[in-house]
């Protein structure tokens, strides 16, 4: 008589179901919750942007402009999913140390 025997699914295949229910799941950020302010932009010392290639393929392609003697304006172009992982990294401190998540 055989008995019924479940297998328990491996890593992997545990991995990708999950995997496959996190991108139903899955909503892209808006325009307006991407949405900067230069205002909280430059609050702190250091700026780091993290950009997909897209973004810093595009950013590559912009004029920088000279203002004044001693100072230069820079172009960056940020998708909705830099920007808004921008944003959320702004607000995202831990004893004043930024954490990406």
């Amino acid at each position: 008589m055989m008995s019924n025997l479940t297998t328990t699914p491996t890593y992997n295949e545990s991995r990708e179901e999950y995997l496959r229910k996190k991108r139903g799941e899955h909503v892209s950020p808006t325009a307006a919750k991407a949405k900067l302010d230069s205002r909280f932009l430059y609050g702190d010392t250091t700026l780091i942007l993290h950009m997909c290639y897209d973004c810093r393929r595009l950013s590559r392609n912009t004029i920088v402009e000279t203002i004044g003697e001693t100072h230069q304006r820079v172009g960056v172009i940020l998708c909705n999913v830099c920007a808004h992982t921008h944003k959320a990294g702004m607000f995202s401190k831990f004893y004043n140390v930024d954490l990406y998540i």
